[in-house]
């Protein structure tokens, strides 16, 4: 994947204030020791059931499945034909697309908040509850996680950076991303949203490459729709109406209690107070007005479209654990500019 070319972001020159920001050594040490112990979980503990059922996955290949799109099959049977069937070859897959999201999750950060909050973010993918689990367990969540990191990179060069060709980099990211997890299509209607709400930025409907970025996704996420089609679409009903159920059951109770444990209380603090100091327009990440307006907004919207359908879904069924996980990855680099400025150290998280 090319390196994209990247404009100045206009980035607060203020000194970091937290002492893992100022020492590139002890973020690489502390992302170093997890992954080791990740290492070693993966090759000690056993398959969780979750895990055994996308193995079973990966002997009869297809190109969908009851539940899900067929990306973790592929993944987990490339790896176990090369290492055989052993734990650590159904895990590791995950274990390096972890490295993947985190360096995606850095690039990120970086342009939007500069380079101390992106070695801020790369210690909350390596300790953040939901964040730690996908570079180690084998399930949908491993390369979906890296697809959307991936996607709001190459949406963010595209959208803010103003970087043409990153629109063909958004469709090939949010077709992967689809060929993972039907949750990626969450991204389409937030870019949707955040177009037609920037000014700057709607000049894109007049331009084809965003349609084309579409098109790209759909080609690639193509083979499903097949799929779907010969079998009575039946991945898409069980994911569908299944899943909302009917009649009124407030919910919101489990949502905030999932959202706690994928963060930890810490981080999930730090995620709603980011998200209101995003909202109130009290976070500086860059200096220029426009730019930082533009990157707020970026961060709110990627984050609150996704998260207000799972509160609109709460309100008629209980929603599943992991199902905000990566709502969060656009409020991580706010997060990261509130722990520098407040100096917060390592142990806190």
């Amino acid at each position: 994947m090319p390196h994209m070319k990247r404009k100045d972001s206009g980035v607060t020159a203020a000194q970091p204030k937290w002492r893992l920001a100022r020492n590139e050594a002890t973020v690489v040490g502390l992302v170093g020791a997890l992954f080791v112990l990740r290492l070693v979980f993966a090759a000690i503990i056993d398959l969780l059931p979750e895990e055994a059922y996308y193995w079973n996955y990966a002997q009869h290949l297809d190109f969908g499945y009851l539940d899900h799109p067929p990306m973790v099959a592929w993944l987990i049977h490339l790896s176990t034909a090369v290492l055989g069937n052993t734990e650590f070859a159904v895990r590791l897959p995950a274990l390096l697309g972890w490295f993947v999201f985190a360096w995606f999750m850095y690039r990120l950060t970086v342009d939007l908040a500069g380079k101390a909050a992106g070695g801020i973010v790369l210690v909350f993918a390596a300790v953040l509850p939901i964040y730690f689990s996908i570079g180690i367990l084998m399930t949908p969540d491993a390369p979906f996680y890296v697809c959307w990191a991936a996607c709001l990179y190459f949406l963010e060069r595209a959208l803010i950076a103003d970087e043409t060709k990153a629109w063909w980099w958004v469709g090939v990211s949010f077709g992967l991303g689809m060929l993972s997890k039907y949750t990626m299509g969450l991204l389409l209607p937030a870019a949707v949203v955040f177009v037609l709400v920037e000014a700057d930025s709607r000049r894109w409907l007049k331009r084809p490459e965003p349609y084309l970025a579409v098109v790209i996704g759909f080609l690639i996420f193509s083979p499903v729709l097949i799929w779907n089609y010969h079998h009575d679409w039946m991945s898409f009903s069980f994911q569908g109406p299944r899943r909302w159920g009917g009649g009124i059951r407030f919910s919101e109770h489990v949502l905030l209690a999932w959202a706690v444990i994928l963060l930890s209380p810490v981080g999930f603090v730090e995620a709603v107070r980011a998200l209101v100091r995003l909202c109130r327009k009290r976070l500086s990440v860059v200096e220029e007005a426009t730019a930082q307006n533009k990157r707020r907004l970026f961060m709110l919207v990627f984050s609150l479209v996704p998260l207000s359908v799972f509160v609109l879904h709460s309100v008629q069924a209980p929603p599943k654990l992991n199902w905000t996980g990566p709502v969060w990855l656009a409020v991580l680099p706010a997060m990261a500019v509130l722990v520098n400025q407040s100096g917060k150290t390592a142990a806190t998280w």
